[in-house]
C-alpha cells in the first residue's frame, strides 16, 4: 500500500500527489536488524567461548 503525499503548491494550481514506497523501507529495517542480531550472536558466543577456556587456566 503506497502512502500520498501532497506537494505544497502556488494558489490556483492543482496539487501535486507524491507515492512512497514504503514497503522497502520497511524490507530493509527488518534485514539490518536480522544481520546485527547474528552479529550479536556471534559476539555472544565468541565471549562465551573465550570465558570458558579462560576459567580452565589457573592463574
Amino acid at each position: 500500500m503506497a502512502l500520498t503525499l501532497t506537494a505544497g503548491v502556488e494558489d490556483g494550481k492543482q496539487s501535486k500527489k507524491i507515492e512512497r514506497n514504503t514497503r522497502k523501507g520497511g524490507i530493509g529495517e527488518i534485514l539490518l536488524l536480522r544481520c546485527g542480531v547474528i552479529v550479536w550472536m556471534f559476539a555472544w558466543g565468541l565471549i562465551d567461548a573465550q570465558l570458558r577456556i579462560l576459567s580452565q587456566w589457573d592463574f
